[in-house]
């Protein structure tokens, strides 16, 4: 146990981490303790108790604090816009600002654009030209609809839909595909959430539950983050009603859903403490085996597959950070053993990898085979090499 936790407490801080050049800690902390003071102020009751417990707030304000910083923002000018709509202006400059740090992409915008319309309606016409059987009904009147427009709605309404994802919200902790994430509730809250809302519906509650939840369908719109992070606003929104379900049922009930509240919590902390590879992002581990293994500082390469990889050696090495812009050039190398042999796409790597480093004058001085699949096409190994 105390070695999990050391390692929880060490693990390496994301690249957004790194923009304050400030001690990863003194981040991390300043994030807690600002969310939890403006948790207090803005929310009551049980609420509060709602939104701390829940797996996402503690993995925003460790790994994602700029993120939470965002969704506070968010948070209050929503709040002002009750008051004034002159307001929404300001949320939309905030809005166009998150548009332009994603370099203009949205996954929205993606699927709209002219070429992805175009190529869409190519393929349907090819796939029905290709058909053995043909279906009963008219071409001519099946063809109607093969044009951009009908294409674009489709593509809207695919991606709006998702919005509506109980698995991501309540059951992320499951990976059947092997996808990074993190519930935004324990799957337990499905059952408060419904009677919250039965609840709000049968006394006609007033609540702004109707306009958060607007904001939270566009900030999951307009976000390029993780799929789990897109749901950010969510997080806020949905603990209304389920505060409003702890507030209304009985104390004997009160006491078993706050029991079982507590136990997941708990369950969930313990968890994060010993897989921590598994719950958070794999990228920093590549930096961090990178600049505390390499022998030199000198004449060395490390991967570029990443990204962000002087931001690292800033981080790690400070003023010593020196790296070399191409592998041939280095001395010593610290790259996915794929960089150098072969990209496979289906992420495999030959048995006898280290015989073809040998053979293309490379020893091997430290590996280590990371859980996720960071650099894809390169394989799992990160390999610490020599150039003899």
């Amino acid at each position: 146990m105390k070695s999990s936790l050391i390692a929880l407490l060490n693990y390496p801080p994301l690249s957004g981490q790194l923009m304050f050049g400030l001690n990863v800690w003194i981040i991390r902390i300043l994030s807690l303790v600002i969310s939890v003071i403006l948790i207090w102020y803005f929310t009551k009751g049980w609420r509060r108790f709602i939104l701390l417990i829940s797996p996402i707030y503690w993995v925003l304000w460790y790994s994602y604090p700029l993120i939470l910083a965002e969704l506070i923002v968010w948070i209050l000018l929503i709040n002002l816009i009750k008051k004034n709509k002159w307001w929404i202006t300001v949320l939309i400059l905030v809005i166009m600002v998150r548009i332009g740090l994603q370099g203009g992409n949205i996954n929205l915008i993606d699927k709209i654009s002219p070429k992805h319309l175009s190529e869409q309606v190519h393929w349907r016409f090819v796939s029905e030209d290709s058909l053995t059987v043909r279906p009963i009904f008219s071409l001519i009147f099946r063809r109607i609809s093969y044009n951009k427009p009908f294409f674009a709605v489709k593509d809207i309404l695919q991606n709006a839909v998702t919005f509506f994802d109980v698995e991501t919200v309540f059951y992320g902790e499951f990976h059947p595909l092997e996808q990074k994430g993190v519930p935004i509730y324990f799957w337990f809250e499905t059952f408060l959430l419904v009677i919250g809302i039965y609840f709000i519906f049968r006394k006609k509650k007033k609540s702004d539950m109707d306009l958060f939840l607007i904001f939270s369908f566009i900030y999951f719109m307009v976000s390029k983050e993780s799929s789990f992070l897109r749901f950010g606003l969510l997080w806020f929104t949905l603990s209304y009603p389920i505060a409003v379900a702890l507030s209304r049922v009985n104390n004997f009930w009160r006491n078993i859903f706050v029991l079982v509240l507590v136990y997941s919590f708990g369950i969930n902390f313990f968890n994060f403490v010993y897989r921590t590879d598994y719950w958070f992002d794999n990228k920093p581990l590549v930096f961090d085996f990178c600049y505390k293994n390499l022998p030199e500082k000198e004449k060395v390469y490390v991967t570029q597959v990443l990204g962000n990889e002087k931001r690292y050696c800033k981080y790690y090495w400070g003023k010593e950070c020196n790296l070399n812009s191409n592998i041939a050039g280095s001395k010593y190398v610290c790259i996915f053993a794929g960089e150098l042999i072969k990209n496979d796409f289906k992420n495999l790597l030959d048995p006898e990898w280290q015989r073809i480093w040998s053979d293309r004058g490379y020893k091997v001085l430290k590996y280590v085979k990371l859980r996720d699949s960071v650099a894809y096409g390169f394989s799992n190994y990160l390999v610490i090499g020599e150039k003899l």
